[in-house]
């Protein structure tokens, strides 16, 4: 089983990291990334850059 952290510092653990459903938010005016998004269980968690990133790689 794996897990990652939200940035609150919640453990969420899921087992396929198929179940993981990644997204950016941007600010509309500037294309800026505001937020990494993970979501898992019809529910979406906020994350760091970091985590986003190994969660990407996991799915790929």
């Amino acid at each position: 089983m794996n897990s990652f952290k939200t940035i609150s510092g919640k453990d969420i653990p899921f087992e396929s990291a198929k179940d993981l459903e990644l997204e950016l938010q941007t600010d509309i005016s500037t294309n800026e990334i505001t937020a990494y998004l993970i979501e898992y269980n019809d529910i979406t968690y906020q994350v760091s850059e970091e985590t986003y990133n190994a969660a990407q790689k996991l799915k790929n």
